[in-house]
């Protein structure tokens, strides 16, 4: 399991590496609803109503799933990724208010 967040792609790539070389995930054993009910920090999920590779609906799902503070912003006629430059303003705005209202001083 990959437990802390990376500076750079190289050590990515060589944690990612290490984690197949031990076991290879079954699809089973991935499960983003499962792991989302165990996070006890705030999250902020974005999802397009456009996006292919993130559906919405599976946004919603995490969302649904999600025990701790949350919020939602489902972008509509955004694809995946596109958050910011289609809507750039509501983002830093969204982003700013969550960053603002959970991180301390």
């Amino acid at each position: 399991m990959i437990t802390h967040s990376f500076l750079l792609l190289r050590d990515f790539v060589c944690e990612i590496s290490d984690f197949q070389k031990k076991k290879s995930p079954k699809w089973d054993d991935i499960s983003p609803v499962r792991e989302i009910q165990k996070l006890e920090v705030p999250v902020y999920l974005i999802g397009g109503s456009a996006d292919v590779v993130a559906p919405a609906s599976g946004i919603q799902r995490l969302y649904t799933a999600a025990s701790c503070e949350k919020n939602l912003w489902l972008v509509k006629g955004v694809g995946h990724g596109d958050f910011f430059f289609c809507a750039p303003l509501e983002y830093q705005k969204r982003i700013g208010e969550f960053l603002r209202k959970y991180l301390p001083e």
